[in-house]
């Protein structure tokens, strides 16, 4: 949050940064108002998902060890960073 605010005050990226809106998005998941979550934020319902994954993935964990490899954990984190950023930068040059 203070990142966010800092970012802001900088004028580093103006009002809206790429996380921007997948809090309230998680919210209208979790109250099945799937339009309501399409509009805060596109990518809501994949973060969603990915979050809730690692509930059953973490328990499957506990029991057998990791079941990725730390390439693949890191091939999906920087396939996750890289939608935020590049939704957030159509955002920005088409003004959706």
């Amino acid at each position: 949050m203070a990142i966010a605010a800092s970012l802001r005050r900088a004028g580093v990226a103006g009002n809206h940064l790429p996380v921007c809106g997948l809090t309230r998005s998680f919210i209208y998941l979790a109250h099945g108002q799937w339009e309501a979550a399409w509009r805060c934020h596109r990518l809501g319902w994949l973060l969603a998902g990915l979050t809730a994954a690692q509930i059953p993935y973490r328990l499957l964990a506990l029991g057998r060890g990791p079941l990725l490899t730390r390439f693949e954990a890191r091939v999906i984190l920087g396939v996750a960073v890289f939608m935020l950023i590049f939704n957030w930068a159509i955002e920005q040059v088409f003004r959706i």
